[in-house]
């Protein structure tokens, strides 16, 4: 189990961990291992900045059980989530939408965009290549 470190200083347990701050986000990624370390490579090397956003990282862990607790709270304290995992239709991000839809998270100013493996056929090799040619890799 991880433990949520929220802006207050209090402490929740939850099967999510944050990986990774930066100060006053106003963006986050959601995103299951092993795409914490893409998003932080793209965190990193400024891509992000680079448009002006600050964001947080958390490393979802599991697609099930959701850690309700974490998405909500970072729904409440974010104008962006974006998921982002190595699956396409039907996967994490549908099971976070879903939360956040019936939660009433997306009812508010929250936006919420996925970046997932485009509905396409990508020609076998290494992961670094497949997750390059599907616009998921940092450049």
């Amino acid at each position: 189990m991880g433990v949520l470190h929220l802006h207050e200083g209090r402490e929740a347990p939850g099967c999510c961990r944050r990986a990774a701050k930066l100060p006053h986000p106003a963006s986050h990624f959601l995103a299951p291992d092993p795409m914490v370390t893409t998003s932080l490579i793209a965190a990193s090397i400024g891509l992000v900045e680079h448009h002006g956003l600050r964001i947080t990282i958390a490393d979802a862990r599991f697609c099930k059980l959701l850690d309700r607790f974490l998405i909500r709270s970072l729904g409440k304290s974010h104008e962006v989530l974006i998921t982002i995992e190595e699956g396409s239709i039907g996967g994490f991000r549908s099971h976070v939408v879903q939360f956040m839809a019936l939660d009433g998270l997306l009812d508010r100013k929250l936006k919420w965009r996925p970046m997932v493996l485009p509905n396409r056929y990508i020609d076998h090799g290494s992961l670094a290549h497949q997750l390059f040619e599907a616009g998921l890799a940092p450049t």
